[in-house]
């Protein structure tokens, strides 16, 4: 019998067989088109990243010296120190006051870092110059008549840095390998290249001088800052008269809290997708504003090892002392833990892991129960 449901070739011609075609599966076209979303992705993330390894590598080339780093010497293989200064520079007043002066300890092991704060009026008193505040001693070096300073004015840099290298390092009793010093436009670029700061400003703040430019206005609660008022921020210490009404005063206790507190949100912004996405503007900013004697190859490493360390794994450490005149003088037990804690750093491993607390009911290192079982 003839199949109803068959179709004949025309006569004369000769048969066609067709293999029916397979049904085509969704899930199987949704996978091949996840793979090759992925792929593109990587291939994305990899050249963004070689893109980023190259922007690292000019800025490193342009800030760094050229000395070379032997490989054991590498910050990818032992634990590192550096001095990070942030200036008042002004060539044509010869100023370079160091606002901001803070020492930093990183271990690559462990992937943690200490940074410790100094008011900038701290008492000090090093060997072969007088007594002064913290802030001071860079522009001594840099510009003061020390018989020993060279005349010519990149020497002159060299040696202040090392200078200030050996005097915050016998003060905290830590060995410091490098210095690094940053001017206020540098910390503006900065902010600016991550899109601002989500800071929570804790007062009201009012500041205006003609004389420099200076113009602080800032209320107290939750809000996005640009660069120039992030600067403002870790920067106010008093008002003026101009001010109606004039704010509360700032002691140096406040602004390092302040500064850290902008540090960290600052590698909270590195961390996020977007933040990455800007890390070649934040290399703009930095590339033609900062001083440092670390080696171009150092810098580069550097930023391969601790471009993705968290956050929480950076202790802030900011002393606070008692006002005396003039000066803030910090307690002899208060710099010796920081002293501690910055040498912890340096140990291969990093620092020592914390006493556990004791639970409810049992007993501490001493044998003794612990409060709350009390």
């Amino acid at each position: 019998m003839t199949n109803p449901n068959s179709t004949l070739p025309p006569r004369g011609d000769k048969a066609v067989i067709r293999s029916p075609k397979p049904a085509k599966s969704r899930g199987l076209s949704l996978f091949k088109g996840v793979i090759i979303l992925m792929v593109i992705a990587l291939l994305a993330l990899v050249g963004y990243g070689v893109w980023l390894y190259l922007q690292a590598k000019d800025v490193a080339a342009v800030i760094g010296t050229p000395e070379v780093v032997a490989p054991e010497e590498r910050a990818s293989e032992r634990p590192i120190s550096m001095l990070l200064l942030a200036t008042d520079y002004r060539e044509e007043l010869r100023s370079a006051n160091t606002d901001t002066i803070m020492v930093a300890t990183l271990n690559p092991n462990s992937k943690t870092a200490t940074l410790v704060s100094i008011p900038r009026d701290t008492y000090i008193d090093p060997e072969g110059l007088k007594p002064n505040k913290a802030n001071s001693f860079y522009a001594t070096y840099l510009y003061g008549s020390l018989k020993e300073a060279p005349k010519d004015k990149d020497e002159r840099q060299k040696y202040a840095m090392e200078k200030v290298k050996e005097l915050y390092g016998d003060y905290l009793d830590v060995p410091i390998d490098y210095v690094t010093v940053i001017d206020f436009q540098t910390f503006v670029d900065v902010v600016n290249a991550y899109g601002g700061l989500t800071i929570d400003v804790d007062q009201n703040m009012c500041y205006r001088d003609r004389a420099d430019g200076t113009n602080i206005d800032l209320r107290a609660g939750v809000q996005d800052l640009d660069g120039q008022q992030a600067l403002d921020f870790v920067r106010y210490r008093k008002s003026s008269s101009s001010c109606s009404p004039r704010t509360a005063e700032s002691n140096d206790f406040e602004r390092n809290a302040r500064q850290q507190q902008v540090i960290s949100k600052l590698f909270e912004k590195m961390k996020t997708p977007q933040g990455l996405l800007k890390v070649g503007g934040v290399f703009d900013a930095v590339s033609n504003n900062v001083k440092t004697n670390i080696p171009s190859a150092q810098i580069e490493n550097m930023i391969q090892t601790y471009i993705t360390i968290d956050n929480d794994k950076i202790e802030y450490i900011h002393l606070e002392g008692k006002w005396d005149g003039q000066y803030v003088r910090l307690s002899s037990e208060d710099v010796e833990e920081a002293s501690v804690h910055l040498n912890d750093q340096l140990l291969v491993d990093g620092p020592p892991p914390a006493d556990p607390v004791p639970a409810e009911g049992e007993a501490n290192a001493d044998g003794e129960a612990s409060e709350a079982a009390e």
